[in-house]
């Protein structure tokens, strides 16, 4: 659970996928992450307040294809005409073992990771609507959040102000993106 910001927004992402997918390739961006909400507390997974990671975005068959440098690649929705995506991701982690003999039922944490974004390009000056084919695509804004709550048993051993707890569960973390292109 313990991860930089840029593995955390990489998690968001599932898949296996590397600089060589198939398809379009829409750049390399630099992506600035700052962190605007934290309902969680900052001991949980290590949030930082600002993060900075690339990013590759690639197009296969209509999909998108998100993959940071150095992690795990995820697929979403990518509207060419409207120049938006969607990338959401869910994941379930055990964080404590059922323990019989004590009748205790464990932890499962649920977390969902959703990114919403618009795309800026050269042919509209940083207007984030009607991206066609050929178009060169600059940067984009995005905002990832990050959500955690319990799916099964009892996870209130999470809360408090330790390492690893959280504040409140459900709770939620978000970063506003900022991004520029730095490569093909």
């Amino acid at each position: 659970m313990r991860r930089a910001l840029g593995l955390l927004l990489s998690t968001v992402l599932l898949g296996g996928c590397d600089d060589a997918t198939e398809g379009e390739r829409l750049g390399v961006y630099s992506v600035i992450a700052t962190r605007t909400q934290d309902t969680c507390g900052s001991q949980l997974s290590g949030k930082v307040q600002r993060a900075q990671f690339n990013v590759v975005l690639s197009l296969r068959q209509g999909v998108l294809q998100w993959t940071p440098a150095g992690a795990n690649a995820a697929s979403g929705t990518y509207n060419v005409f409207q120049g938006t995506f969607r990338i959401a991701v869910e994941a379930s982690t055990q964080m404590i073992a059922p323990d019989r003999r004590r009748e205790f039922p464990g932890c499962v944490l649920r977390r969902v990771d959703v990114i919403e974004g618009a795309v800026t390009s050269s042919a509209d000056a940083g207007a984030m609507a009607n991206v066609d084919a050929g178009t060169v695509l600059t940067g984009f804004q995005a905002q990832e959040t990050i959500a955690y709550g319990t799916e099964s048993g009892d996870c209130s051993p999470l809360i408090g102000v330790g390492g690893g707890q959280a504040f409140a569960l459900p709770c939620t973390v978000g970063y506003r993106m900022e991004a520029t292109r730095v490569g093909p």
